[in-house]
Order: structure tokens, then C-alpha cells, then sequence
């Protein structure tokens, strides 16, 4: 698809029975900019395939005239619909291919977005029926990891579960959530964490208006004044591992179609996903470059070129055009002209050569910049906590420019040995010179004590090398030794030469 940004809904309508609330619901999905919309509660048994406005509504057949499960999916997108298959009256699925030219699975990488489409039973009928949620959250969990890695996977609709504020050591969970947690929002939190999924809400601040997700309603007893009551039960889930691609998630209330449910919609950016996926290929390999600067500055090359060209027009000013089709001989004669132009710059200029960018072999370079990619990790990897975040920049940018400084004093050292190389009057002092710029600096090997400490006074090292080597050097020779303990017997293995002439000279 052209558009890299990806808005999926998720909306309890109450119903869809009449054509004025469907026409409604196609005002909305137009004016909230929806590519594709997952409805609850429709409330149509047969089910039913429809365009309206030409986008596609999908409601799916229900047992239950209570229930009901559809998608309203955009124009641009129907004809990426890859299938779509019923878990249950509570569960239905619907799978999306990004890019329309290329295979689902395309050389192991994924082209697939899943979107299942959920309706939890509600807290009073999980507490009467505790076998219907348990069967509800146990084929979630099936068909789940039945798509294991091989999509982008979001779950959305109407859980009616509270979630809650974050509590430490939750990885679904932003700082940003709303309400109690009740009994279905721990069952939900458990889901989450199991299958490493992700509460996109949750993820951005916004005002309590636009994370609240059903409004209601209940009579004081005190004063007999309604009051209204606001709760966060409608989620749109995604994996933990896409969660970067977020851009913002909220609810709207302003909705033309009546309910007391608020329309979720979560906004992701779907080309990152791809030029993600693109940079891991290997890049193209660049055409040679012709040496345009012996056309400035050589007259020979300069000549040579204009004959070269000329000779190359001439040719083909002598081949006919075609009478049939001036328009298409017309921008073939174009493309001969531009080929013409490129053989003959590669004939008389040459081509550019490029040398490899030569990497620095200090040490103390090395080691720093090792330094610096892991506090660049770690600063990705802290979001939320800001003065860390700036704490660990200040690190980093101390450390860059400490590299900085080494890079500049290493090619003054090279400008150096360069201009004793230029300035040597003498073959020899020419080679000395070339010698001391192309020399590798070697680290003397580390010793270790039995205990594992770095050994540094010469004794100290030399007695360690000395036991070792004796270790060594007088298990081999107690092998010669034994096998020369019996008779005198003729050598007839090379081997056996070997190990006579060791014996020999041992002192």
C-alpha cells in the first residue's frame, strides 16, 4: 500500500439492524480516517456482505441475536483481504496482506497483518457462567499462538476488563491507564504477559475524556442524583515487539452512531516496519563512476572523447526510424543517444577508482567507541525515566568527543611520518619513513596467576611462563622417555626420528 499510516477502530455499536445506523456508521468511519474498523454487538444472525459508500462491511452470523462480530474495512484495503475464519460467536479473524504484489510470506519475511476481532462476556455473566469466559480466554490463547511469528498481529474489541494503573514489573502496560482493576482485568493483564502483547492506550497521555472507553450511568441513594460513570473495557492489543511502530491510540466520543461504547482507534506506522526489513538486505552495488575530471583538465582526453562521440552519433544517424510509430521511435533514438554518450565517456575518460576508508587500529579508539554503542542502547532502551536518558547522553557525548580528539591527533601523527616521507632525501630514509607509517602496533601477551590476577613485575611473569613451560616440555619428554625404555629396536617411522633426535639433544 501507498499510505505507511495504519488506522485500526475498534467500536461496540449496540446494533446494526436498520440501513440509517449502518449509513452512520460510514459517516464515522470516513470522518475518523479508519482503514479498518472492528464492531461489536451487531447483532445481525444471518450475517452480511455489503458496500457501502464503497467501503466493504463485513458482519459474520451469530447463534446469539445478543452478539454479533463484523470489520468495515476501507476501499484501499479490500482487495488485500487474504481470509477471514470464525473462532467462536465471541471470535473472529480477519487477515490483511500489506503489499498486494508479493507473496504472504515473502523469503521468510512477513507480509501479513492479523486482526482478531473480540466480545468478552461481561463481568456479571463471567460471575453466573465462570465456564464461558474460561472457554472465551482459552481459545484466544489457541488461536493466538497458532499465528506464532509469522504476522503483525493486534487484537481489538470489547474485553470488559479494567485494567488499572501500571504496576512495577508489567511489561503490557504503559503509564498511561485508567480505573480499578477488577477480576476480568487481571485475567486480561495475564493474557498480555503471556503472549507478550501490548495495551496500546496505555502508551500515551492523554486527557481521562480520551482513555475512558463506555459511559454509564447509576442513581445516588443518598441525594437520588444520576451520576456518570466512565470506564477503560475496550482495547486495541498489539505484539510487544511492534510496539515502535505506535504512533498514538485514544478514544472518541463524538461519534454520529449512538452507544454507550466510545470508538478506539490506534494509529501505527506501517512503513517503518518495512524499511526496517529492507535494511537488513544487502545494498545494491553502485555502478563505476566515469573520471569526469580528465574531461576538465586533459586536452588529450578531451579530443579523444569528442571523436569517440561524433563516430558513435554518426552511426547511428545512419540507421532508419520508424514510420509506424514515431512516438515510440522517438524515445528509442532518445535511450541510443544516452547509451551512446555513457560508452564513450567509459571509452576515452576511465573510470574512477575508489579506495576502501582505512579503519583505526588504536586501541584506546576501539574501546571507547565499544563504550559509546552500548550507552546508545541503553538510551533507547530507557524512554520513560528522563533525567537517566539525559544523564547517559552527557556520557556518550563526552566519550564521542574524547574519540573526536584521538581520530585528530592519530591523522596528525600520519600528516607527520607523510611529510618526513616527502622531505626524505635518500632512498633509505624514504623506506625508513614508509616503514614507521605502515607499522602495526602489537600488544605484549597478558599473564595470569593461578588465582586469575593480571601478573605485572617481570619476575613474577617470568616465573609463571617458566613453570608453565617446564610443565609442559617435561610431560613430553617423560613420553620419549618411556618409549625408548625397552631394547634397541631399528627406527622404521619418520616419527620415530623425530622423537630420537629430540632425545638426543636433550641436555
Amino acid at each position: 500500500m501507498n499510505g505507511c499510516v495504519l488506522n485500526i477502530g475498534s467500536f461496540n455499536v449496540r446494533t446494526l439492524q436498520n440501513a440509517i445506523r449502518k449509513e452512520q456508521l460510514s459517516e464515522d468511519f470516513q470522518k475518523y480516517n479508519l482503514d479498518l474498523l472492528c464492531l461489536q454487538e451487531t447483532k445481525i444472525q444471518n450475517g452480511e456482505d455489503q458496500n457501502i459508500n464503497g467501503h466493504r462491511l463485513i458482519c459474520f452470523p451469530s447463534e446469539s441475536r445478543y452478539y454479533g462480530i463484523g470489520f468495515f474495512i476501507h476501499k484501499k484495503w479490500s482487495a488485500n483481504i487474504y481470509r477471514t475464519w470464525k473462532i467462536s460467536d465471541r471470535i473472529y479473524a480477519l487477515q490483511l496482506i500489506i503489499n498486494s504484489d508479493k507473496p504472504p510470506l515473502n523469503q521468510g519475511k512477513t507480509n501479513l497483518i492479523t486482526i482478531i476481532n473480540v466480545y468478552a462476556p461481561t463481568s456479571q455473566r463471567s460471575e453466573k457462567h465462570p465456564d464461558e469466559k474460561e472457554r472465551f480466554y482459552k481459545q484466544l490463547n489457541e488461536i493466538i499462538d497458532s499465528l506464532e511469528n509469522k504476522t503483525i498481529l493486534f487484537v481489538a474489541g470489547d474485553f470488559d476488563a479494567k485494567i488499572g494503573k501500571y504496576k512495577e514489573g508489567e511489561t503490557c502496560l504503559g503509564k498511561y491507564s485508567k480505573g480499578q482493576r477488577n477480576d476480568n482485568g487481571n485475567t486480561h493483564i495475564e493474557l498480555c504477559e503471556d503472549k507478550k502483547l501490548f495495551i496500546s492506550s496505555s502508551a500515551f497521555n492523554h486527557p481521562a475524556r480520551h482513555q475512558t472507553t463506555w459511559v454509564g450511568q447509576r442513581k445516588d441513594r443518598s441525594t437520588g442524583n444520576i451520576i456518570n460513570i466512565f470506564n477503560q473495557i475496550d482495547y486495541i492489543l498489539c505484539q510487544q515487539r511492534h510496539k515502535h511502530l505506535l504512533v498514538n491510540a485514544r478514544s472518541y466520543a463524538g461519534t454520529i452512531l449512538t452507544s454507550d461504547h466510545k470508538l478506539v482507534k490506534t494509529s501505527l506506522q506501517l512503513e517503518q516496519h518495512r524499511v526496517w526489513r529492507k535494511a537488513l538486505c544487502r545494498p545494491k552495488r553502485q555502478e563505476p563512476k566515469v573520471n569526469i575530471a580528465n574531461l576538465i583538465n586533459t586536452e588529450e582526453c578531451r579530443t579523444k572523447y569528442q571523436h569517440t562521440l561524433d563516430s558513435q552519433l554518426a552511426r547511428l544517424t545512419a540507421r532508419p526510424c520508424r514510420s509506424d510509430n514515431p512516438a515510440q521511435s522517438m524515445s528509442e533514438r532518445l535511450g541510443d543517444i544516452q547509451a551512446a554518450i555513457k560508452q564513450s565517456s567509459k571509452e576515452s575518460l576511465g573510470l574512477v577508482t575508489t579506495t576502501k576508508q582505512r579503519k583505526h587500529t588504536d586501541p584506546e579508539i576501539s574501546v571507547l567507541s565499544k563504550e559509546q554503542k552500548e550507552i546508545k542502547i541503553k538510551i533507547q532502551n530507557t524512554k520513560d525515566d528522563n533525567e537517566t536518558r539525559a544523564r547517559l547522553k552527557i556520557e556518550r557525548n563526552k566519550i564521542l568527543h574524547t574519540i573526536r580528539k584521538q581520530i585528530k591527533l592519530h591523522n596528525q601523527e600520519i600528516e607527520r611520518k607523510l611529510e618526513d616521507i616527502n622531505q626524505a632525501q635518500c632512498d633509505h630514509a624514504m623506506f625508513k619513513a614508509t616503514k614507521l607509517l605502515n607499522q602495526k602496533h602489537f600488544e605484549n601477551p597478558k599473564v595470569e596467576d593461578r588465582e586469575g590476577k593480571l601478573a605485572t613485575r617481570p619476575n613474577d611473569i617470568l616465573e609463571i611462563v617458566s613453570s608453565q613451560g617446564c610443565k609442559c616440555f617435561n610431560k613430553k619428554f617423560s613420553e620419549i622417555t618411556r618409549r625408548f625404555e625397552t631394547c634397541p629396536k631399528m627406527l622404521k617411522k619418520e616419527d620415530d626420528y623425530n622423537y630420537a633426535e629430540l632425545f638426543a639433544f636433550k641436555p
